[in-house]
This record gives C-alpha cells, sequence and structure tokens, in this order.
C-alpha cells in the first residue's frame, strides 16, 4: 500500500505474494527448494536511492468502517505478550506456504558497482525488492547512521533459497539472507543458518521474544533462534457488497460462521445454459493452505507436543474437508466451480473481476484492490467459524537469516536490529501492505492509524499458525496442500486421504530429524 499503482510494482509484488499460493493450490505441489534459477538485479545502496511514495490509509474508501466485523469485539484483541501458539505458504506460506502464480519473473540485470570487502552482502527477493522501493530508502538510512554498507541483491525466488545451500556448502554465503520462514528450522537443522542467541544476548533492541508468538515458534528451533521474522501476514475475509446486495443479501452483514457462508455461497454462484457465471466462494482456491484454517478453529494441530509426530488423521480435520465439499456440492461442483476461478487467474483475481463474491485472502491484498481500483464496495472479516469453534488465522511471511560461514555477521545483525526498530517497521509495513512483525510495533497508533481492518489483522496476528515447519517442511508442504483436491472431486475419502498424507508426512520427518546436525 502507499506505493505507485504501476503495472511493474503490482507485478512484482504480485508474484511474490502469489508463488507459494500456486504452488499450494496445486494438487501436484512439488517442493519448493528443488527449483533453481539465476539471481536478478544486483545493486548497492550507492546505486538505488529512489525512495517510496508517500503511504495511505489501507481501509478502502468504499468498505463500510462501521462494520459489525471490522469493530467486533467478539475476538478481543489477544495479547502479544501472554499469547502462545503452538506453526505457510505463500505462499501461499509462504506466501510465504505460503501459499500463486508462477515463480517471479527476473528483473533486468543491471551493472553495479564492485562492493567493498567490507561490505555486507545481503540476498533479498524480486517479490519485495529492495532497488527503488522502501528497503532501498532504508538501507539508506542505516548507513547514514554509520551502519555498515550493505550490498544487496534482489534475487529470483526460485533461485535463492537453493543457492543458499550450495553457497555455503562451498564456503561463499551472502552475510544475510532473506528465506521462507516455513524453511527456518529445516535450514537450522542441517546447519545452513547460524544461531543469534549470543548477538540477541547483548541487543539493546532485539529481544527474543519481541515478535508474534508464532514469529517466534517459526525461527527457534531446539531453543536457540536462529532467523528474525519480517514482513508476516495474515488472511481477512473479503466480500463483495455489490454482489451482497444483488443476491438480496445484507452487504453490511458477512457470514460469520460456516453455515450462513455456504448458504450464502450458493445464493451468490449464477450460471446459464450450464456455465458458471459467477462464484459465491472457492475455498481451497484461497490463499494459503486454507483447510488448515478451518481444522485449527476446531482446536487441530499439525504436530503433537514434541513436534516430532503428526496429529493431522482426525475427526476435525475429516469436518474440515468435509465441510470444504459441501460448499463446492451447493454451488455445482467442485470442477466446474475452480475450473472458473481458474479461468481468471486464481481466486483473488476474479475477486477483483467482480467475479467471486467471498475469499479469504492476505491482509496485503488490500494494496492489489486499491491498485486495480475496483469499481464495487467491498469489506473484510475473520474466517467463517464453526460451532462452537475459535478464532484462528494463517500467518505466511519471511525471516532473515545469517547464514553459516557469514564473513560479517556482526554487520548483519546490526542491520537486523535497525530493520526491527519502529519506524522501519512501519516503513516496510506501509509500502508492502503486510504486518510489522514486532508486537508492539503492530499495536501502536503509529501503525493502526484507526484503520478497523488493520486491527482486525493485528487482532489474528496474536493467535495464527502456520504450515508444519519441522525439519523436512521443504518436503512435507507438498503433501498437506495435496490433501484437499481427491477429497473435493469425490476420488477420495477424507478418512482415506488423511491416513495417506499422515504417513507420508511422518515418513518425512523421521528421516529430516535423523539426519539432523543441530544440536
Amino acid at each position: 500500500m502507499g506505493r505507485s499503482g504501476s503495472a511493474a510494482g503490482l507485478r512484482h509484488r504480485w508474484s511474490r505474494r502469489k508463488v507459494i499460493s500456486a504452488a499450494l493450490t496445486s494438487a501436484g505441489a512439488m517442493a519448493l527448494l528443488t527449483a533453481c534459477g539465476t539471481a536478478a538485479t544486483v545493486t548497492t545502496s550507492a546505486a538505488s536511492s529512489a525512495a517510496p511514495s508517500t503511504s495511505v490509509a489501507s481501509t478502502n474508501s468504499t468498505a463500510a468502517s462501521s462494520s459489525p466485523v471490522a469493530t467486533s469485539s467478539a475476538a478481543p484483541a489477544t495479547s502479544t505478550a501472554a499469547a502462545s501458539s503452538a506453526s505457510t505458504a505463500t505462499s501461499q506460506a509462504a506466501t510465504t506456504a505460503t501459499a500463486s502464480s508462477a515463480a517471479p519473473t527476473a528483473s533486468a540485470t543491471t551493472t553495479a558497482p564492485t562492493p567493498s570487502p567490507n561490505a555486507v552482502v545481503f540476498w533479498s527477493n524480486s517479490g519485495y525488492p529492495y532497488t527503488g522501493h522502501v528497503g532501498a530508502q532504508l538501507v539508506q538510512q542505516f548507513e547514514q547512521q554509520g551502519g555498515p554498507t550493505i550490498a544487496y541483491t534482489d534475487t529470483v525466488y526460485a533461485d535463492f533459497m537453493q543457492k543458499l545451500l550450495t553457497t555455503v556448502a562451498a564456503g561463499t554465503p551472502p552475510d544475510l539472507s532473506y528465506t521462507d520462514r516455513y524453511v527456518t528450522q529445516a535450514n537450522a537443522c542441517k546447519g545452513v543458518i547460524q544461531t543469534m542467541d549470543s548477538m540477541i544476548a547483548k541487543s539493546k533492541v532485539i529481544t527474543k521474544n519481541m515478535f508474534f508468538p508464532r514469529l517466534v515458534h517459526d525461527t527457534n528451533f531446539r531453543g536457540k533462534t536462529y532467523a528474525i521474522p519480517h514482513g508476516p501476514d495474515v488472511g481477512l475475509f473479503y466480500y463483495n457488497q455489490d454482489i451482497f446486495s444483488a443476491a438480496g443479501l445484507d452487504p453490511a452483514k458477512p457470514p460469520l460462521d460456516w453455515d450462513t457462508a455456504s448458504t450464502m455461497a450458493q445464493k451468490l454462484t449464477r450460471t446459464q445454459g450450464g456455465n458458471v457465471q459467477q462464484v459465491g466462494w472457492s475455498p481451497s482456491q484461497d490463499w494459503g493452505v486454507p483447510w488448515l484454517v478451518t481444522y485449527w478453529q476446531q482446536g487441530g494441530e499439525e504436530l503433537g507436543p514434541d513436534e516430532t509426530k503428526v496429529t493431522l488423521n482426525n475427526a476435525m480435520a475429516v469436518n474440515s474437508l468435509n465441510y470444504f465439499k459441501k460448499v463446492y456440492d451447493l454451488e455445482g461442483g467442485y470442477d466446474p466451480i475452480t475450473k472458473f476461478v481458474s479461468s481468471l487467474k486464481g481466486a483473488e483475481k476474479a475477486f477483483i473481476a467482480g467475479k467471486v463474491g467471498m475469499t479469504w485472502s492476505t491482509h496485503s491484498s488490500i494494496h492489489d484492490f486499491q491498485v486495480a481500483n475496483v469499481s464495487f464496495k467491498w469489506n473484510a472479516s475473520y474466517f467463517p467459524l464453526p460451532p462452537n469453534g475459535q478464532r484462528a488465522n494463517y500467518m505466511g511471511g519471511w525471516s532473515l537469516v545469517i547464514p553459516t560461514g557469514a564473513k560479517h555477521a556482526a554487520g548483519a545483525f546490526q542491520f537486523l536490529e535497525f530493520l526491527c526498530q519502529p519506524a522501519p517497521q512501519v516503513s516496510w509495513a506501509e509500502e508492502w501492505n503486510c504486518l510489522p512483525s514486532v508486537a508492539a510495533v503492530a499495536n501502536s497508533d503509529a501503525y493502526l492509524k484507526g484503520d478497523p481492518l488493520r486491527k482486525l489483522a493485528v487482532q489474528d496476528a496474536g493467535i495464527a499458525k502456520w504450515v508444519i515447519v519441522a525439519p523436512g517442511a521443504d518436503q512435507t508442504l507438498p503433501v498437506e496442500v495435496g490433501i484437499q483436491a481427491p477429497v473435493l472431486t469425490g476420488q477420495q475419502t477424507p478418512e482415506a486421504e488423511l491416513t495417506n498424507a499422515q504417513q507420508k508426512i511422518q515418513s518425512i520427518l523421521d528421516q529430516s530429524y535423523s539426519q539432523c546436525s543441530a544440536t
């Protein structure tokens, strides 16, 4: 948000945030870390100092700010100091899982000055590029305050996570790198990244538990901190108020429970001559691994307390999958609904086109609506709840790591300290419309600015979860994603599919833990 609405800018951001979503919504998703490509734009702060445009408030001007969900007191804000949780994608996951379309395309490579031997070599990524954006401005501010030179590279998503493994093995890693948060523990297990505990102990800025509970969980392994979370995102349940009105539904009342959501989805779906013209809701095509949200709402967990045993094969997971199948059956079936939405390039784009009445997508989608200049009124709520259910959300995003063998680890951590300060946290969140990772900053007036949708997102950030992040997560994600399609098409029962998936994931975890080199 707050950025220029240029097509190039939108493509950068769309491709990064949607990378994992495409992988997550595909039954045949491949392990993301096996992909390999080429690095994109290389630059240093001396070569790029373009400042981002001024930020604007995130709530769409046509959204009714008086909506009962935007100011709902049903689920009060969670205390981030006391909140705790057990966790993607993309992707969706990741949009991180993260849980969208094909991997980001590489920017044209430009000639950049050779960084000095003492520069901190930093791999950012092309989805949230530093070049010409807020990242470049933050690097410039950091260096002007006396920090070391940051020589950053906006890398290609499909390339840099694999290159991180190979450069560490070769003894030539960067000093600082982004990595999908869901693979942080896997990389820690493999010895690819180093702990930050000794640096945190001396820091006057960073503390171990200053981040949202899920972020602390995902960036720690066996009691040690291996990463600093940055730019997380949670989901909101968006609905098209104009489509609601046309269907005779109250545009001020989003669905707050499962039964209402499925009934509305049926009423909002339109067909003509046997062809789908408009879809109420296509839940399996939404952001992340959406069936997990319904599972968490019932109290489900992906792993047991010690995070070595898979716990997906149970009645709560069966209920979740059966609920999604009910939605599709009421609308006319999984195949015609998903085919129609896919023809519009996914659930969010179909929503922007006014062809989907409701969708679960990232908080950062607000910026996409603004760039697309949608002509309809919309608003957002939390994910509809099951009977006796609890609020749940999906928190994707990135982490920043110092690879094993980094030559300038101290300088890298100094830059991390800068990024964790309130002003840089807010600046980053403003441009990319994600959340500050530091809980106190996210809950501050400087970030919230009275915006009801920001408040809604921050409330859920305190209780959000994610895909499996234990060692082996780089291989388990496609299995978690692939559970949906066989059940929703009627090719497999939920019980059989969950039994099969649990066995696969357990085998991956067992093997990964057995090969773990971290102590």
